[in-house]
């Protein structure tokens, strides 16, 4: 997913800027008509797209956290695991 954002960006800036219909008053009035239409408030699409790329990164940076604390607490517990099989056969060990 994040290629295909990646590959929309471009597209998505050109979309900020005003189109070329012309030079009177009119054409740019219109430019800049469509341009305000794809970047003015936080509903249009050039922010909303900024949006979903941040959150896409936010989710991101989230899961590797929660993989990291995962692993982590896997590793804790095998730990103990591996302590408590040892504690167990110690007795045996010693001849108790």
């Amino acid at each position: 997913m994040q290629d295909r954002l990646d590959t929309l960006a471009p597209r998505v800036a050109y979309l900020q800027r005003a189109s070329k219909l012309g030079n009177d008053a009119y054409a740019q009035q219109v430019a800049e008509h469509m341009r305000q239409a794809m970047d003015s408030d936080d509903r249009s699409l050039v922010p909303v797209f900024h949006t979903l790329t941040a959150g896409l990164d936010n989710l991101r940076h989230a899961l590797d956290v929660a993989i990291r604390n995962y692993d982590a607490a896997d590793d804790e517990a095998a730990r103990h695991i591996r302590r408590f099989k040892f504690l167990r056969r110690l007795p045996l060990a010693l001849g108790r």
